[in-house]
């Protein structure tokens, strides 16, 4: 609750009120002061703060015990009349907290019946375009939503979240391009996350941009990366049972590198993979795998083995057959 309700002061040298004030709205409940300042120049920032901190600490107990109050769908309408009797003194934190009951309970439309007046008095509160953005997105209405993330965009840039959103509304209105553009902006806000560009590349997959996700998977990363990666993946997905779902991942690392030599552990695993199915045509495929794997490694003695196992099987459909 403390950390949460900490007021803070930016000291900027930035003297553009405009870019100040995005910043202001975009984080909430932040005081700005212009360098240069003396300690003196501080005191009322200082008196200010504190303020906010109490003002915060009773807003976010009651909003807290409301949203407690309102995991019961039935109960939503009740809490926001008591949150509406209390407005006088909530001012636009009560109206966001209306929206955000809403928007917790799946409500979007009655939602976004809170957020649009609010925004039609302040057109450019940037929580309110973000909220308006968001919500769009959940209905589905994508080129609205696209056309309000981005003028987030524009005033408060490198929002990872929000870029992200803006990558999704981009795949859903059919233009992969530009949600890949989105993509390569949140890699490069992303440094530390190693693993976010393989969610990019599913993304693009499932919505059916295969090349786009090759080429980009391409620009970004190595065959050793894209190779340990499918590989792993597919296998925790196989100890799960999950075969069909394991072939796919596999099958995707393919696509990247075909003709890369590490793929032979996928190869592997795909011939593994078939082996589990016990039908002849998929031990013929997981037969056709195990001779791609050891063409790429000839000394890999357990692929070896298994298609002596597998060329078995194969003998014993034959006889049965």
């Amino acid at each position: 609750m403390e950390k949460r309700c900490t007021a803070f002061i930016m000291a900027s040298g930035n003297k553009n009120i405009e870019i100040n004030e995005s910043l202001i709205n975009e984080l909430g409940d932040l005081e700005s002061i212009t360098k240069p300042f003396t300690a003196i120049n501080l005191l009322p920032y200082l008196s200010r703060g504190m303020a906010t901190k109490q003002r915060l600490l009773a807003f976010q107990e009651l909003r807290d015990k409301l949203l407690e109050y309102s995991n019961k769908p039935k109960d939503i309408d009740k809490v926001t009349q008591q949150i509406k009797s209390r407005l006088h003194e909530l001012g636009n934190k009560g109206f966001n907290l209306i929206y955000e009951l809403y928007e917790k309970a799946g409500k979007y439309t009655e939602a976004l019946e809170v957020v649009n007046p609010l925004l039609d008095q302040e057109p450019g509160n940037i929580t309110l375009i973000n909220a308006k953005g968001r919500l769009l997105m959940r209905l589905q209405r994508f080129s609205e939503a696209k056309t309000y993330l981005e003028r987030s965009d524009a005033i408060a840039p490198d929002n990872i979240d929000r870029i992200n959103q803006l990558a999704i509304a981009f795949l859903q209105l059919n233009d992969p391009s530009n949600a890949v553009e989105r993509f390569k902006q949140v890699l490069a806000l992303s440094p530390e996350d190693p693993e976010i560009k393989f969610k990019m590349f599913s993304q693009l997959f499932e919505s059916g941009f295969e090349s786009h996700a090759i080429n980009f998977g391409k620009e970004t990363t190595k065959p050793n990366e894209i190779v340990r990666h499918y590989n792993n993946k597919g296998v925790l997905l196989s100890k799960d049972g999950a075969l069909d779902k394991a072939l796919a991942e596999y099958q995707r690392a393919l696509k990247f590198y075909p003709k890369f030599r590490e793929n032979y552990k996928i190869h592997y695993n795909i011939a593994l993979n078939k082996i589990d199915r016990k039908d002849q045509a998929s031990i013929l495929e997981a037969k056709n795998h195990l001779d791609t794997c050891l063409k790429l490694e000839p000394d890999f003695s357990k692929a070896q083995s298994t298609l002596e196992s597998v060329e078995r099987i194969l003998s014993q459909f034959k006889k049965t057959g």
